[in-house]
């Protein structure tokens, strides 16, 4: 059985239309002091997840009455995202999907957020950030089959280190060694509707919201 969730950060301030374009049937979970902008909104999470150090007191008693999880998590070594990538995978999930995660006053949670992605890898739950028109994902030791619209702008990078093959790309590779911040392929594309890629090792992969990837 699928179960999807969608984490919601609190970086920047995020829109309804935004919020409702990749819900469907997914569970909401909000980071902490997100939830106050949410109910602000009328987008009721599913669970509020965090440390509560941002979340006001209203918003509390509010979300109470709604009959919303509260999961308060005073573990100061991991991030309100960390945690709840944890309960959603506590949780059942098989895919989460992550938005808001970029931008705000804190760079250093910015560049953490990303960095989750590998230490919550599991090919049983695929975990993704969705940035603009895109998503980021790592994958490792997985051969992808990706199908899109020719163009579609890709880019893999070592996470930190991984040897890629690829058929279908508008540059392939042959067993092409990428390294963290001395060997990256960014600004490819598909060359046609589908591209296959063979990871050997770990890399982030950047593509566009029109491309489905099937791992096999």
């Amino acid at each position: 059985m699928k179960m999807k969730f969608i984490i919601i950060a609190n970086s920047l301030t995020i829109s309804k239309e935004e919020i409702k374009d990749i819900v469907g049937e997914a569970k909401i979970i909000a980071l902490d002091g997100i939830a106050n902008h949410l109910l602000n909104i009328n987008i009721i999470p599913y669970a509020v997840v965090g440390d509560f150090d941002s979340i006001f007191a209203e918003t509390l008693v509010n979300l109470k009455k709604l009959d919303v999880i509260l999961r308060r998590i005073n573990d100061q070594n991991s991030t309100d995202l960390d945690k709840g990538i944890s309960f959603c995978k506590q949780n059942g999930a098989t895919e989460i999907v992550i938005i808001n995660a970029f931008g705000g006053t804190r760079l250093d949670h910015s560049l953490m957020n990303y960095r989750l992605l590998k230490r919550h890898y599991s090919k049983q739950c695929r975990i993704k950030i969705k940035e603009q028109q895109s998503y980021l994902e790592l994958f490792a030791n997985s051969t992808l089959i990706i199908s899109g619209i020719p163009k579609s702008n890709l880019a893999l990078l070592a996470a930190p280190l991984a040897a890629t093959t690829s058929q279908g790309l508008e540059y392939d590779m042959d067993n092409h060694t990428l390294e963290f911040g001395l060997s990256e392929s960014t600004s490819n594309s598909l060359k046609a509707e589908q591209a296959t890629i063979k990871i050997v090792g770990s890399a982030y992969l950047i593509y566009e919201l029109n491309c489905k990837i099937q791992t096999i």
